[in-house]
């Protein structure tokens, strides 16, 4: 299952929100994520990075570019907040 365009920068936009804004990914947007989000089994196998969960580096990433794009703003390594 292909997830749609613009679904990971909404959710993590949802995650955030759901903090007052701002929230770190580990531990809160990550079971933010998994607790709210149906994830398919791929999402949920560990990847060869770290042997994490594939949608925690798919999360990480994506939250990576939204700031390097000024769409969320880093506060702390692993931390952002919304613009």
């Amino acid at each position: 299952m292909r997830r749609q365009n613009g679904f990971w920068p909404d959710t993590i936009y949802k995650a955030l929100r759901s903090f007052g804004g701002q929230a770190c990914l580990t531990p809160d947007v990550y079971e933010w994520v998994q607790n709210n989000v149906t994830l398919t089994e791929r999402e949920l196998s560990a990847s060869p990075h770290q042997g994490r969960p594939y949608y925690v580096n798919t999360v990480r990433g994506i939250a990576s570019d939204m700031a390097d794009k000024g769409l969320l703003i880093r506060v702390n390594a692993g931390c952002y907040r919304l613009p």
